[in-house]
């Protein structure tokens, strides 16, 4: 398998953010009581933004930054947003610089900017690390995914929001079409280092084609919109080649693990069909940017297991070969998605994330209980002990054996008095009602008395 594809950080510059920040607290939030001094935290927060811009080569530079952007999303809160005064000024991402210096920039005093800016290198920091993987352990490949969909979610996240935040024309690298296609090429890598996975562990040739068939699609829709016009000039020489050698590539071994699937059918003649579409695929992606062991060793079984069906099939079965346009399209296995976090936004302190359990969840719990209650036509209801209200499975998919069970009889009943219902509505007999408890046995005393 080919290098995966990273993202270029945005460059930045020292920016004095103490004195501006203290001048406005103190004018905001100071009186005759408040006399707290700010300096340290304001010290710690610039400390974390050179951290997050400069130590983006260091192991834990994944963490610096999500720190500095957890303090961002926290201060932007709490902060008039119209009152900073912090030019904060960020460079494009993908522009190289002319021959006489310089390179394009924005400059602009907020800080949804900054907040922005740093999701952008989250999200290229990501696919970074994604891309440093060997790609040749189950950790690393799972490693891999996870920080690809999450880059996807990340860019996803920025289209959708960097217009409302900046209110003004950006760098290209900014521009939603760009944010756009660098979605979709996550969300495609992702897709692909699965795959690999799928392959490496020898997953059925269904699934695998399913998952392989997928990841074209995703690759297909990712060049289109690297191609599209104003974008194509921004990414780096390699990218397009590298893009259209993939999907070739896994188009190909969708049509040989599919071919593998035709064989176990003995659909012979559809067998040859799909390896001649898959020989002449892996061999277009192996010349390409996108050749690998992978590819080699795919492209070397399918030329193989041709020869083999071309011969079982003159000797023996003599089938027609339909054309590759007649085939059937493979099925498609979506298994990557872009993920945000725990919040709307990819990354959020733990303060703005709202606890699991709040009162009014336990009394909308407590409510719906007290409805099975009335509706359950057994002794006592179906009414949990008070301290299994947090598991209530209305909510949180309970797993107390007395509150699943009793949980079971009343959704058993009310589907067979909603059934009644219907009957009777149309014309047959009317639901019956709930039937109330039987009589107790009469004591052994009660009848002597009797």
């Amino acid at each position: 398998m080919a290098e995966l594809l990273s993202v270029p950080l945005k460059k930045s510059s020292d920016v004095d953010i103490v004195k501006p920040l203290k001048n406005l607290i103190q004018s905001t939030y100071s009186s005759g009581t408040n006399t707290e001094d700010y300096s340290d935290a304001l010290n710690e927060l610039s400390r974390l933004r050179s951290n997050a811009i400069w130590k983006v080569f260091e192991k834990s530079s994944l963490e610096l930054i999500y720190s500095y952007y957890d303090q961002l999303v926290a201060l932007e809160s709490k902060i008039p947003p119209q009152e900073v005064q912090i030019p904060f000024k960020w460079k494009d991402a993908f522009d190289k610089g002319s021959f006489f210096g310089g390179r394009m920039s924005l400059t602009i005093s907020s800080l949804a900017y900054e907040r922005m800016c740093v999701l952008f290198n989250i999200g290229a920091m990501q696919s970074a690390v994604a891309a440093q993987q060997p790609l040749d352990t189950e950790d690393s490949l799972k490693l891999a995914a996870k920080l690809l969909q999450q880059a996807a979610g990340v860019f996803a996240y920025l289209k959708a929001n960097i217009m409302m935040a900046v209110h003004q024309e950006t760098t290209p690298d900014l521009n939603p079409d760009t944010l756009h296609a660098l979605s979709q090429l996550m969300l495609a890598q992702a897709q692909e280092v699965i795959a690999y996975k799928c392959i490496r562990d020898e997953m059925k040739e269904s699934m695998v084609a399913k998952v392989c068939a997928q990841c074209e699609e995703l690759y297909a829709d990712a060049l289109r919109c690297a191609q599209r016009e104003g974008q194509r000039a921004l990414w780096d020489r390699d990218w397009i080649p590298t893009m259209q050698a993939k999907q070739s590539a896994f188009r190909g071994l969708a049509q040989y693990y599919q071919s593998l699937v035709c064989r176990a059918n003995k659909a012979v003649g559809e067998e040859i069909a799909r390896l001649q579409v898959a020989v002449e695929q892996l061999k277009l992606a192996g010349a390409g940017a996108g050749g690998g062991a992978l590819l080699q060793e795919g492209g070397a079984r399918a030329a193989r297991h041709l020869q083999e069906a071309r011969r079982d099939n003159d000797f023996i079965y003599h089938e027609r070969v339909p054309e590759p346009s007649q085939l059937e399209p493979v099925a498609r296995a979506w298994r990557a998605c872009g993920r945000a976090r725990s919040c709307s936004t990819p990354r959020c302190p733990r303060w703005a994330c709202p606890p699991r359990w709040s009162g009014r969840t336990r009394a909308g719990c407590r409510t719906r209980w007290r409805r099975r209650r009335r509706r359950c036509g057994r002794r006592g209801g179906c009414r949990p002990s008070r301290a299994s209200w947090p598991t209530c499975p209305t909510c949180c998919s309970g797993t107390r054996t007395s509150w699943t069970r009793r949980s079971a009889c009343c959704a058993r009943r009310r589907r067979r008095t909603r059934r009644c219902a219907r009957s009777w509505a149309r014309g047959g007999r009317a639901p019956p009602r709930p039937r109330s408890r039987p009589p107790s046995a009469p004591t052994p005393t009660s009848t002597a008395r009797s």
